[in-house]
């Protein structure tokens, strides 16, 4: 791991629960042929972790943790929220996939979660939503590329309740609490992604909230045969289907991985 900057914890209890963390989620991964075969094997599994580098920046004086997974050749950035309680490190390998398809990868550590500051597990939905303006406003300034609000679980409702409170990313890929807000006058381009099989956020209930937030150009999109965890226990059939539309709309001319 690399450190992009010093301010955050590099040292002593910070260190050791990066460490933790990332020799959990490459168990986790080596122990499902499943989950390996999406990576391309152990190496490259090993390969994705390696990479990772970590971003430090400072949310109100207390430090933000981010995962950056960065791409050779980047035509946008993807700022992704995690699940509820979940971690940057979790989401290894859509973020690296993702990087190297061509996209710069910022994974957030809500406050409270992962390697960020603040009393753990606590981080409200206005918190949440602020911290991601925070850090579509460091991806513009340092790469001036567009940039992509992506989300899962908790983390896709966040980026649709943060395009409900403003939040001006240049598109946004969902993948679904009491939250209400007017819906604003102009809204990016939004894939949201459903399980069909998915218990936890059925697919007529994602329709039925994407029709609610009244946001204009959202596109829902039902995976055949899939559950909740879309971008881990499906990530080999959701992620053509980012790629795709995001394609499409900024990097056309990228080859496939």
């Amino acid at each position: 791991m690399t450190h992009d900057t010093p301010i955050g914890p590099a040292s002593g209890s910070a260190a050791d629960r990066e460490a933790a963390m990332t020799s959990a989620v490459r168990r986790m991964t080596h122990a499902s042929p499943h989950l390996t075969a999406m990576a391309g094997g152990a190496e490259e599994v090993d390969r994705l972790l390696d990479d990772i580098e970590d971003v430090w920046l400072d949310d109100a004086g207390v430090p933000l943790h981010l995962d950056l997974h960065r791409a050779a050749l980047p035509c946008a950035v993807v700022v992704f929220q995690p699940g509820s309680g979940s971690h940057a490190r979790f989401y290894f390998q859509v973020a690296g996939l993702l990087a190297r398809h061509g996209y710069h990868v910022l994974v957030i550590d809500r406050p409270g979660h992962g390697l960020s500051g603040g009393p753990r597990g606590d981080c409200t939905i206005e918190e949440a939503i602020e911290v991601a303006d925070t850090v579509i406003a460091y991806a513009r300034s340092r790469w001036s590329l567009p940039v992509v609000l992506m989300g899962s679980s908790l983390g896709g409702l966040l980026a649709v309740f943060g395009l409900l409170r403003g939040s001006t990313p240049d598109f946004a890929v969902a993948s679904l609490f009491g939250f209400t807000a007017k819906a604003p006058a102009t809204a990016p381009p939004t894939l949201v992604l459903n399980g069909e099989r998915d218990a936890a956020i059925p697919a007529w209930a994602t329709r039925l909230f994407t029709r609610w937030s009244g946001l204009a150009s959202t596109q829902v999109t039902v995976v055949p045969d899939a559950g909740h965890l879309l971008f881990h226990d499906h990530l080999d059939t959701t992620l053509p289907i980012v790629t795709t539309w995001l394609d499409a709309r900024l990097c056309s001319t990228v080859p496939p991985p």
